[in-house]
């Protein structure tokens, strides 16, 4: 199993402020202990990053670097601390004996707010705080959808503010073993969920068609939730089922189990049962794992520069078919390239790619 600093290979100064934010980026996982252990050794809670457009109006207000930063993570945690609230079981009425002693003491009553009500009122007071959107208005949150071990909100921006309308899901906190399983498991539940998530956010960045999977922005380890692009319910048709698996193949991923609840508006909202698509040959594969353990070994060893030049005389002989299983090998080599191709400077991987 590969530990977090094998995989943690470059240093990142983004607002996303995690570790897991590029170990996630660069593959998927599929092993229980490999997430439990990810867990653990995370420095940070938080996986991807707020919305740009909250982020961009957040530098337009800070007067510097430390006050940006600092409104970001209170957005960040303003969210943490809403699905939280979402999370907890509804309260009860005070007892009746409780509400005549109020009445006899003429104290007033305390509203009884609702886990939706509490929670906007966390964002309304954050975004207010950072001069997100204005006093007079309101950001609401309402429940539109559940599902075995998750529930789905829709975050209603005010129509005075530059925010499109958000969907947070959060993955209930059950004491069920079987519920308990998912947010490891292999295909389904929390962790695999934003993995693959994250994967995709960082896929698209380079491709230029239109992304099938709504847009991921954040995740917490403390409290089990993601923000995503909210899109409205709308019927899909068959020939959309057929176009975003197309999609999908451009992206290197395979949708194991696509069901027509999990498309809202042609867009998969669920990122369950996801996988990298692996369509090359076993020789591929060994080639693309070997390479991945040696660029460890080189980043170790401070021999970066002649690991990438014997990548780079390899894929050459390829291409001249110099090597035995010269295709199967260059596939292999474009497999890696594109793994890491989040952490690699783009002009190394021109250069060994670059036909001579």
């Amino acid at each position: 199993m590969q530990n977090l600093n094998s995989i943690n290979l470059l240093k990142n100064n983004s607002p996303s402020f995690g570790g897991l934010t590029r170990i996630f980026k660069a593959r998927t996982f599929y092993q229980k202990k490999t997430y439990e252990h990810l867990a653990k050794m995370a420095k940070d809670t938080f996986i991807g990053s707020l919305p740009k457009e909250i982020i961009t109006d957040i530098q337009k207000l800070a007067s510097n670097k430390e006050e940006k930063v600092k409104h970001i993570k209170q957005i960040m945690q303003a969210f943490e601390k809403a699905s939280y609230e979402l999370n907890r079981p509804p309260q009860k009425e005070k007892p009746f004996l409780y509400q005549i002693i109020n009445k006899l003491l003429k104290k007033q009553a305390q509203p009884h707010l609702s886990q939706e009500e509490n929670a906007a009122n966390i964002l309304n007071q954050a975004f207010k705080k950072a001069g997100l959107i204005k006093e007079s208005d309101t950001i609401e949150i309402t429940k539109i959808g559940r599902g075995v071990s998750s529930n789905v909100y829709k975050i209603k921006f005010p129509q005075t503010s530059n925010y499109k309308d958000k969907a947070i899901k959060v993955y209930t906190k059950q004491t069920h073993k079987a519920i308990q399983e998912q947010r490891l498991s292999k295909k389904h539940g929390f962790m695999p969920e934003t993995n693959a998530a994250t994967l995709i956010t960082q896929r698209q960045k380079h491709n230029k068609n239109k992304s099938p999977f709504v847009e991921f922005y954040l995740a917490s380890l403390k409290n089990d939730f993601m923000l995503c692009e909210y899109v409205p319910n709308t019927p899909t048709s068959t020939a959309s089922l057929l176009n975003i698996n197309k999609l999908a193949d451009q992206l290197h991923l395979t949708v194991m189990s696509l069901r027509r609840s999990d498309i809202v508006n042609n867009k998969i909202v669920d990122f369950g049962y996801i996988k990298n698509a692996r369509t090359y040959s076993k020789i591929s594969d060994r080639i693309h794992k070997k390479l991945s353990k040696q660029l460890e070994l080189a980043r170790k060893q401070n021999t970066l520069k002649e690991f990438f030049n014997k990548v780079h005389l390899l894929f050459q002989k390829t291409l001249k078919n110099q090597v035995a299983h010269a295709k199967d090998i260059n596939q292999g080599i474009n497999a890696f390239l594109y793994d890491c191709s989040n952490h690699v400077p783009l002009k190394i991987i021109k250069k060994i790619t670059q036909q001579q």
